[in-house]
């Protein structure tokens, strides 16, 4: 991982859509104090998209959160590992087929 953290990218520099804040002020029977939440609905889609950039990253589909840099680092040397036992089943069997007595 280069950037553990956003300090040192350029992110500062993307433009950012202007957000406006309010309050509504309502009576509803059905929560407490007619307390509200709207910042929620832009929790859920966050790591599913992390986990489809990790993937088109490197290839590797992650099932279990956290994706720790350990994990996917771990995951990496295992694709690494299956590619090059893959390889090696691959020209066994061509040798086979070439001569198969």
């Amino acid at each position: 991982m280069l950037n553990p953290n956003l300090i040192n990218t350029d992110a500062h520099l993307v433009g950012h859509a202007s957000i406006d804040a309010f309050l509504v002020e309502s009576d509803d029977p059905y929560f407490a104090y007619s307390a509200r939440g709207g910042a929620e609905v832009t929790n859920t889609p966050t790591p599913a998209a992390i986990r489809n950039a990790v993937y088109h990253a490197i290839g590797i589909w992650f099932n279990h959160l956290p994706m720790t840099p350990d994990k996917v680092i771990k995951a990496i040397q295992l694709k690494k590992e299956r590619s090059e036992r893959n390889a090696t089943r691959a020209s066994t069997f061509q040798a086979y087929q070439r001569n198969p007595y």
